[in-house]
């Protein structure tokens, strides 16, 4: 009955793929008037181009209406990001080391699914926004699977405003709170956390209303975040007031719901030479103050000649929050994209828990054998005590070996 329900939304993703692309022409007339009014205005005289403004008052409703056009859509923009990954790994972990006598061989893994976003602009002042995320199997495995693991709908909104002057959100979303890049502890309000191994990964939000009030280059926003409520009295507010002097953006924010702690957060972006710097903190109340920090910076840079394109990225946790004892993390990552100009790109990213000395690197090579077809080599390797956060088995550390091949994934 599950696969039977997908198959009318395939239909519908289909039918708008088609009549959106027999609604795509080009008018010139629309945008630069026809062969004759060109004449027209070529050969008027001084008294028709200045005498009455008549060609003044054209010039500016034609941008205006080229204002509308770009704003309002008279049908559904179906795009995202499709994706085909096949990996298996070998593990090796013993109590003497990582190359232990006990051998793991991870079993195949495919990742297939796609991203897909519906974006309506029926007019200027109102838009409606979905994204939803199908993966491989399609089905329910006999019950193993969940219909929200096969379908499940990522972000759902509407937005609307007042006067040019107050701006709404409500539905589902996603709700740029922190500024960490592995770690936000100041994130409260999405659904999942950032995960240090793919930070880039698009976070869960939760179903809210969002009012922004812009004024001048600073913001206001009101969240009320209603995810999992069963009462009003569940119901979480959250605060933000967002400040830019010259290069540098402070946010200041605050977060409540009864039964909740109540925590107040802050953030702060600039720039330094080459270096982006991101600062955030939080301190909740629960009986007595929990204090979190992170601070961070990624630097950027590609030569002229297209050789050397490496991307750094680093920060540190302290992570207060909730906890019986201090524990401070730290996480790095370094990327050379397109070696020396070839289809190569070397990685490495570090993570660990530097209270108990645990963690783990994983150094990695991908190559783009031809468009759209990627083979990535990694080794992962853990150390640290026996039970240590990143070594939690009697195994102790372990080194894991891993080939991945990507089929053809992109944006569409």
């Amino acid at each position: 009955m599950k696969r039977i329900l997908l198959i009318p939304f395939l239909l519908l993703m289909i039918s708008s793929v088609l009549l959106a692309q027999e609604s795509i022409e080009t008018n010139e007339e629309a945008l630069f008037g026809t062969a004759e009014g060109q004449d027209a205005v070529a050969g008027s005289d001084e008294e028709s181009l200045f005498g009455d403004g008549e060609l003044i008052s054209e010039v500016e409703e034609k941008q205006e209406n080229l204002s509308t056009v770009l704003l309002t859509s008279e049908n559904l923009e179906i795009g995202g990001r499709y994706r085909f990954d096949a990996s298996s790994a070998w593990s090796f972990n013993g109590a003497t080391g990582p190359f232990g006598a006990d051998l793991i061989d991870d079993p195949l893994t495919l990742d297939l699914g796609a991203l897909v976003f519906l974006d309506a602009r029926p007019s200027e002042t109102f838009r409606v926004y979905g994204e939803v995320d199908v993966a491989y199997p399609f089905s329910d495995q006999g019950g193993t699977r969940e219909f929200d693991e096969v379908f499940h709908v990522s972000e759902l909104f509407s937005d609307f405003q007042f006067g040019d002057a107050v701006f709404f959100r409500a539905g589902k979303q996603t709700i740029n709170w922190g500024v960490g890049y592995f770690f936000s502890p100041a994130d409260l309000l999405n659904v999942t956390e950032i995960d240090p191994e793919d930070p880039e990964a698009e976070l869960e939000g939760p179903v809210a209303i969002k009012i922004q009030a812009p004024i001048g280059a600073h913001n206001l926003y009101l969240y009320t975040v209603f995810e999992d409520a069963a009462s009003i009295d569940e119901v979480a507010l959250a605060p933000k007031a967002e400040f830019v002097i010259g290069d540098t953006e402070i946010g200041l924010g605050a977060f409540y719901r009864a039964g909740d702690a109540p925590a107040a957060m802050t953030t702060l972006t600039t720039s330094l030479l080459d270096f982006s710097i991101f600062v955030e903190g939080i301190v909740s109340y629960d009986e007595r103050f929990f204090p979190s920090a992170t601070a961070g910076f990624s630097y950027r840079f590609s030569d002229d000649l297209d050789l050397f394109n490496i991307s750094v990225s680093s920060q540190y946790l302290y992570n207060g929050e909730g906890t019986d004892s201090e524990l401070h993390y730290g996480a790095a990552s370094a990327s050379w994209s397109g070696m020396f100009g070839s289809d190569f790109n070397l990685g490495c990213f570090w993570l660990g828990n530097l209270s108990d000395g645990s963690g783990m690197i994983a150094p990695s090579l991908s190559w783009n054998l031809i468009e759209d077809l990627d083979l990535t080599l990694k080794a992962s390797y853990r150390y640290g005590g026996v039970g240590d956060e990143y070594t939690p088995t009697p195994a102790g550390d372990t080194m894991t070996l891993s080939v991945s091949a990507g089929f053809g994934g992109g944006s569409f």
